[in-house]
Order: C-alpha cells, then structure tokens, then sequence
C-alpha cells in the first residue's frame, strides 16, 4: 500500500503497555520503525556521544565489568529520583531527538521501500516528538498486567516497577495528545490487530 506521502505515527504509553507489540504488527504492514530505546542505548554506548557525560554525572559504579553503562544500575538510581532522572533526560533527550529527526528526514526524503514511518518513544509528548508526527497512538494496558509484563522482562520488584509508573506521565494527560488509544491488555491479539488495520485504512481512505 505505497503512498505518495509517508505518513508519520507516534507511538507512545507508560512501561509495560504493549508499545512493542504494535510496533512489531506495524513492521508487517509496511512500517519502518524508529525505536527511541535502541538510539539512547546506542548513543550511550563507550565511546558515542552521551557516554562521557553520563558516567561523570553518575559515577563509575553504574559501569558492568566491560566498561559499558549498566542499564538496570542507572534506571535504580533515576527512577528514585526525579532530579537525577531529569538531569540523565537532560543529557541524553536532545541528542536522541536530533538522531530521530535525521532518520525520519531521511526516509522521508529518500524512501520508497515504506508506507509508514512509526516512531516508538516512551517520552513522545514529553520531549515534544509528537509535533513531528501526523498521528499519535496511545497504548495503554491494565496496571496488573503491566505490573506483570515488567517485573519479568527487567527482573525488578514490583516495588520497583510501581516507583518507575509514579515517575511517569499519566494515562490523562497523555491521551489529550493522542489520536487514537490502544488497549493492549489481552494475550489474544486478534482484536488489537483489526482495530490497526481499521485505523490504517481511516488514514488513507
């Protein structure tokens, strides 16, 4: 379903919400996606453009055995502490902003391979992404089962998990942004699946 212009769709939610899973069934239909999580690990990696900064604010403790920053070390610090969440933001969102940006440009520019551009980013309306975007879809899950999907996928405590979504923007705030609100709540995706389908097909009817 080539168009004559790539439309751009936002995707955003609270951890644990299914924001992958959509992504995933967009990649079949056509879409090439941008995932903000894959660029901040690469831009933080040793020797790319937030590492430095990153380990001088933090300290060498948040460091694996490899040199590399230790992800769940630095999300133990931030998420306890909205200042220093809003300092690591504050190294790190400008430059994955720029590096988005570049890449939509470029397929946008380029590309006839696409029929939609998605990009995947947990803080879409918080860095103001979301203005770079035709359409914003809001994925949401029931609290239990977003509990559920994050204490198995990073291993942490519900404690943990429950510290990290009160460090987050809110269901209400964010749908007033959002085009489109998908619940990602059942294991069966058969519903979930047809209401894109039906969402992509309102886009270019």
């Amino acid at each position: 379903m080539k168009q004559n212009k790539i439309k751009t769709i936002g995707i955003t939610g609270s951890s644990g919400s299914g924001k992958s899973t959509i992504c995933q069934y967009l990649k079949t239909k056509g879409a090439f996606i941008i995932d903000a999580d894959k660029i901040s690990h690469y831009l933080t990696k040793p020797g790319k453009i937030c590492y430095n900064e990153i380990v001088s604010e933090f300290g060498y403790d948040i460091l694996s055995s490899d040199g590399s920053i230790n992800r769940k070390k630095l999300a133990s610090i931030v998420f306890n502490d909205p200042q220093k969440l809003e300092r690591l933001n504050e190294i790190t969102h400008k430059k994955i902003i720029e590096e988005i940006l570049s890449i939509k440009n470029e397929i946008t520019e380029g590309c006839t391979e696409y029929d939609y551009i998605v990009i995947d980013a947990p803080l879409l309306i918080e860095t103001g992404l979301y203005k770079s975007c035709d359409f914003v879809w809001l994925v949401c899950a029931d609290y239990e089962k977003r509990i559920e999907r994050i204490t198995k996928r990073d291993g942490i405590s519900r404690k943990k998990t429950e510290e990290r979504f009160n460090n987050q923007t809110s269901f209400e705030i964010l749908k007033k942004f959002s085009n489109e609100i998908l619940d990602n709540s059942d294991e069966d995706k058969t519903g979930l699946y047809l209401k894109i389908d039906e969402i992509l097909n309102r886009i270019y009817r």
